[in-house]
């Protein structure tokens, strides 16, 4: 009661030179009673600052809105903010186009002004762009890559609110559960989607019922946790009871004749792998090892950008082939995606003695005894991954797409980006992703 008065006088002054810092005191000593403060030379400062700071705009764009009834006011001190920089700013005005409020709906803009608050760091706007990109609404083209990239920051962010970590992690859990723009992990997957059905109040109606049969799917199914077929049934029950079609088939196969003939094939013991098969990762993780040197040794001081594996529609083959931004540049002034992204147009391959055409005999002579395609795609993965991380490349090996492909099948676009993004970070991945966009 003494100090604030005094404190008061000299905030003033400073607030007349121009300076913004004090003015959230200033307002905890007008709140507190303890100190007079007449309501128009609160407003005259207040107004003042918001002139000089952007964070302060958006914040007199709040006090407009809710203590003095001037809504469309309060929009544009927001829109002001946020074209000067503020985050929160961006942030809420984009809400308010988005639902209309004083003005009429504009989905566009407001994805523009989420995604002015998304690049500025703020976690909620970071959501926003993800979800818009997750839905493919107004002209903002369906994305899953992108939305994952979006969601993973704004989950991570250290100022994301409980409510927001529960609605992107809801996002998350069924982006890994699909595999939708990242790589499919049930375990991932569950971890996500058991923080969002704990905290389940934060989240709407639609995404409420895609998060149900999510858990419904991973307890019936045991997929990232122990099976559980009641509570799995439980989940899909409160789903379905919400209007979900997809949990009403779920809950349609549980209770058939075909749900325990697949539960009995499970329990059956798996066919052993073949010897020859049991270490192929490993086989052609050195093949390609020693075959890299090689090409390294004539690429010299050119610069890698991509490196693929690739093999044959029936897995009795291998190639390796590199391509440097050199040799692009060299072949087209403008390179198009085949040229970029095709291993067959590239500059570099293993040569006819390499150690991949020696590998590529024995896989022959033993691919009667082959466990599957997806079993030698996964161990093509596992390779590339192992020589990636053997440090071969040197510094710029996070510069450097690494992908496998099939050399004649029609599916060879889908391997090629569930590859990508097991192999790469998330931005080259995304990027790999959108090649033909």
């Amino acid at each position: 009661a003494w100090a604030w008065p005094i404190a008061k006088v000299w905030y003033e002054r400073s607030f007349d030179g121009g300076l913004c810092a004090g003015w959230g005191n200033y307002c905890d000593i007008r709140k507190s009673g303890l100190c007079e403060i007449a309501l128009d030379v609160y407003e005259k400062y207040y107004l003042m600052l918001a002139d000089i700071s952007p964070v302060i705009c958006n914040n007199y764009g709040y006090y407009l809105r809710t203590e003095k009834g001037d809504s469309y006011g309060g929009l544009l001190r927001y829109v002001e903010a946020a074209r000067r920089g503020d985050p929160q700013g961006a942030y809420n005005a984009g809400h308010i186009y988005e639902a209309g409020e004083e003005v009429d709906e504009n989905i566009d803009l407001a994805y523009q002004l989420y995604e002015m608050a998304a690049k500025c760091g703020h976690p909620a706007g970071q959501f926003e762009v993800g979800y818009y990109l997750f839905e493919g609404f107004g002209d903002v083209e369906q994305d899953y890559a992108k939305a994952v990239e979006w969601f993973e920051k704004a989950y991570q962010n250290p100022k994301c609110s409980e409510t927001t970590r529960t609605q992107t992690a809801a996002y998350l859990g069924l982006c890994y559960q699909e595999g939708l723009g990242t790589v499919q992990d049930d375990d991932v997957a569950f971890e996500y989607l058991h923080e969002a059905g704990e905290d389940i109040d934060n989240l709407w109606e639609s995404i409420t019922v895609k998060v149900l049969t999510a858990l419904g799917v991973a307890y019936a199914f045991g997929r990232g946790t122990e099976t559980d077929i009641e509570l799995g049934y439980q989940y899909l029950e409160d789903a379905a009871k919400l209007g979900s079609e997809e949990a009403k088939e779920y809950i349609s196969y549980i209770n058939s004749p075909d749900y325990e003939a697949d539960e009995r094939k499970k329990e059956e013991p798996a066919t052993p792998v073949a010897p020859y098969w049991q270490d192929v990762a490993a086989k052609i993780s050195d093949a390609v090892a020693a075959d890299l040197r090689e090409i390294i040794g004539r690429i010299d001081d050119e610069r890698i950008y991509t490196a693929a594996l690739v093999t044959d529609r029936y897995c009795c083959s291998l190639f390796l082939a590199v391509n440097t931004l050199e040799y692009l540049q060299s072949e087209d002034e403008e390179p198009d995606d085949e040229s970029k992204w095709h291993p067959d147009e590239w500059g570099y391959s293993d040569g006819h003695g390499s150690e991949l055409v020696k590998l590529s005999k024995s896989l022959w002579e033993n691919h009667a005894t082959l466990p599957g395609e997806a079993f030698f795609f996964s161990a093509m993965i596992s390779a590339m991954a192992q020589v990636k991380g053997s440090g071969i490349f040197g510094e710029r090996t996070e510069e450097i797409t690494f992908f496998i492909s099939i050399s004649d099948d029609e599916d060879a676009e889908n391997l090629e980006d569930s590859s990508a993004m097991t192999l790469n970070s998330p931005e080259l991945a995304a990027a790999f992703l959108n090649r033909n966009k």
